[in-house]
């Protein structure tokens, strides 16, 4: 009996421990991402998600730091976070919905391209330019949708 109330203390002091580590990590990557070090801050973001993080904040940060990245396969990986922040109906900026089309683009996942880029235009339809941003990308996806409709035999 004395093992399994060791083995209880020994659990929660690690536990504790691990979240102290936790939240510092968290800290240090929120002090990179505000100085814009978003290649220092990635690796703490992600490693605070795999220890159990769910704000809705810290996943739209972490794709942030993927967007940042120069490789395209690294920018990609910001999806699924940002995909998670939108779906926990945080309050996040609307640019999310234009980047996140962005990156669906870069992945030739053209619907749902499509499908965010109408989302931001409706959450600016005031704002003119914002739209007008939003139509240039949405245009290039109709079009990629009518080029790949009708195949061509290319040399």
């Amino acid at each position: 009996m004395r093992k399994v109330y060791l083995f209880i203390f020994s659990s929660l002091i690690m536990a504790n421990l691990l979240a102290q580590g936790n939240k510092k990590a968290l800290s240090e990557a929120e002090r990179f991402y505000g100085i814009k070090a978003y290649d220092q801050a990635l690796p703490l973001f992600v490693q605070a998600i795999e220890a159990g993080e769910k704000d809705p904040m810290i996943h739209y940060k972490t794709g942030v730091c993927y967007q940042k990245t120069f490789d395209t396969n690294e920018q990609i990986k910001a999806i699924p976070f940002w995909e998670y922040a939108i779906k926990s109906k945080a309050s996040l900026p609307n640019s999310i919905h234009y980047d996140l089309g962005d990156l669906y683009l870069t992945d030739e996942n053209i619907q749902k391209a499509i499908a965010s880029f109408n989302q931001y235009k409706d959450l600016v339809k005031a704002d003119k330019n914002a739209v007008a941003k939003a139509d240039a990308p949405l245009d290039m996806c109709h079009t990629a949708i009518g080029l790949m409709s009708v195949p061509r035999n290319i040399k």
